[in-house]
Parts: C-alpha cells; sequence; structure tokens
C-alpha cells in the first residue's frame, strides 16, 4: 500500500472516528519531518488562565482596523487592511503541553501611539497530537483555525463545538497542532483582531516543536473573512489557505484593491451553493480576481450544502489535509 493510500485511510478513520464524537485520542500515525530544533520545555501553570507575571517578550508590531458596521452574521470587513501600526505586547505565559485539546489564555496589552496601555485577554484552544513531544527533533505542522460569528465571547467550548476543533474532541488523532483563538463578544469580525491572533500565533510558534514551513490558515464563515482578511495583511506567512463559506465585504461586491499580493498563495476555498446567509458569490468574487492575477487558487462548491453544511463536508474530506501537508513555504 502507497504512503498517498495510508494518510487517505488514516484521515477518513480519523474523520468517521471524531463524528461519533468518542473522548479518547487515538494514537498518533504520521511522524513530521523536522525543520528545525524545537522550543525548550515548557514550565507548566496550575491552570490555563494565565497571569501576566513575567517579564515582557520583545513587542510584536501590529496594525489597528478601521471599525466595521456589523451585518450579521459575516460583518462588513473594509475595502483594504490599512498599514499603520501600534504595538501589542505579549506577555509571557508558560503553558504545559497537555495532549489533546485543551483551553488557554493570553494576556496581550495593546499600546496605542499616544502611549496608552491596554489590557486584553485572549482565549484558545490548543491542540497536540498524541505523539507531540516524544522526539525531541520532531517539529509539526500548525493549523489557526478562525471560527464563525456565533461563537464570539468567553466560553472555549463554543468553539469546540463546531468546524475543525470539533473532529479533534473525538478519537482522532490529527498530525497537527491546532491553535483555535476566540474573538471577543464585542469583535463585529475578526479584520479588529487580527493583530492580536498574530501576537499569538508568534507566541505559540516561538514555544512548541512548530515547523515554521507548514503553518496554515482556515476559517469558516466569520472566519472566512477572518482568513481572506488575515492572509492579505500577511501574505508571506501561511503555507497555504483555506477560507470557508467567507468572502471579503458581506454587503457589496467589493474586493480588496491590493488582492494580487496573495496570489502566490496556495488558497482552497470552500462554499455551499444552498448557503442563504453568506453568498456562494462572495468566495467567487474573491477566486475570480485572484485568477485574474493568474493565482492557481482553487473552489470547490458544494451543489447541496448551506452555510453549516459547506465546512461540516470539507473538514471532513482527508483530501483537504492531505492538500495542506503538500504545500510549505520556500
Amino acid at each position: 500500500m502507497s504512503k498517498r493510500d495510508r494518510l487517505v485511510g488514516f484521515f477518513i478513520a480519523a474523520a468517521l472516528l471524531a463524528a461519533c464524537g468518542r473522548s479518547a485520542l487515538a494514537p498518533a500515525t504520521r511522524t513530521a519531518v523536522p525543520i528545525f530544533t524545537p522550543a525548550p520545555t515548557i514550565t507548566a501553570l496550575p491552570t490555563a488562565t494565565t497571569t501576566p507575571t513575567a517579564t515582557p517578550e520583545p513587542t510584536v508590531t501590529s496594525t489597528p482596523e478601521p471599525t466595521a458596521t456589523a451585518i450579521p452574521p459575516t460583518d462588513i470587513p473594509p475595502t483594504d487592511i490599512p498599514t499603520a501600526t501600534p504595538e501589542i505586547v505579549l506577555t509571557p505565559v508558560p503553558i504545559d503541553p497537555q495532549i489533546g485539546q485543551h483551553p488557554y489564555s493570553m494576556t496581550l496589552q495593546t499600546v496605542s501611539t499616544g502611549g496608552v496601555t491596554q489590557p486584553f485577554t485572549m482565549g484558545f484552544l490548543l491542540y497536540l497530537p498524541r505523539a507531540y513531544g516524544q522526539d525531541p527533533a520532531q517539529t509539526w505542522p500548525l493549523i489557526l483555525f478562525l471560527h464563525g460569528s456565533g461563537e464570539n465571547g468567553t466560553d472555549p467550548e463554543l468553539v469546540a463545538a463546531t468546524g475543525l476543533p470539533e473532529l479533534l474532541i473525538g478519537d482522532a488523532d490529527y498530525p497537527f497542532i491546532v491553535v483555535s483563538p476566540q474573538a471577543p463578544e464585542d469583535a463585529v469580525w475578526w479584520g479588529t483582531e487580527l493583530d492580536r491572533v498574530a501576537a499569538l500565533l508568534d507566541y505559540v510558534q516561538a514555544n512548541f516543536a512548530v515547523d515554521s514551513r507548514r503553518v496554515y490558515l482556515t476559517g469558516l464563515s466569520m472566519g472566512g473573512f477572518g482568513a481572506w482578511a488575515m492572509t492579505i495583511r500577511y501574505p508571506d506567512r501561511f503555507a497555504a489557505v483555506v477560507p470557508i463559506a467567507g468572502g471579503w465585504n458581506s454587503e457589496n461586491d467589493s474586493i480588496p484593491r491590493n488582492i494580487c499580493d496573495i496570489k502566490d498563495v496556495p488558497i482552497w476555498a470552500f462554499h455551499g451553493e444552498q448557503d442563504d446567509i453568506v453568498l456562494p458569490k462572495k468566495s467567487q468574487l474573491m477566486v475570480d480576481a485572484l485568477k485574474k492575477c493568474g493565482s492557481d487558487v482553487k473552489f470547490t462548491l458544494y451543489p447541496e450544502a448551506d452555510h453549516r453544511e459547506s465546512w461540516a463536508i470539507a473538514y471532513s474530506d482527508p483530501a483537504l489535509f492531505e492538500w495542506l501537508l503538500a504545500q510549505q513555504l520556500p
């Protein structure tokens, strides 16, 4: 049996087990190729909630987002992602690398150009494969997942109950590290949180055994809009991007003027043709614009799928994860 056949069979079994809702993790079956030396061992905390007592890490520059008028459930992104940058200071938080998916929180401080500091706590789920840490030289691909508007708030169980994180609470043992931040209750779309998400991603990459050439981004609904926006903001950061049931602007048919900046990013978009919450043409507009730039963007339109069914089908398809693993940064 070929390596490809074993991989496809593995993901089909993983998705089926996850759908059955079993609680135990299955043994890992994939070995990632070491790319760089993993981060040092991380000291465990008694609880997942963090306390800002350690010396701050180096600052992470970030970009403010203009306020967008909310039109549930996807909200309205601006036409372009601005480039002015206040500071975001991330407080170091030692995290006990527990196997499986667990909730944590991270303290951030936004420093305005006038020197005003505003603390912010970001909750997130972190998933580690069963074999994580067994081989000190092994690094792992990472997936950043952005949820939809229905999962905003401070309850991590909301995030765990949908999309990719939902698959990680069953028996399936995925060969990825998965980071799933939670947007605050008042966030109108992920565009206002991109810099905080980037700071969180910086921390995870610096403190866990992440393969820096295989960092992927995906999101659904509001998170699909966020995936497009974050790719525009950071066009060189992700090895591949998977926006599902998303787009750029839910109010009109505009697209970002600088969309050709991401023409070389491997992108596979998904949408349900029966989606009456986020119309399929929102994805189609982005795909068509990228193709005009010379992009090889992929687009799958499920003829019978509605809004929620689009990501349920996409994330249960082993071909998606096989495609992701084949993408690497130069």
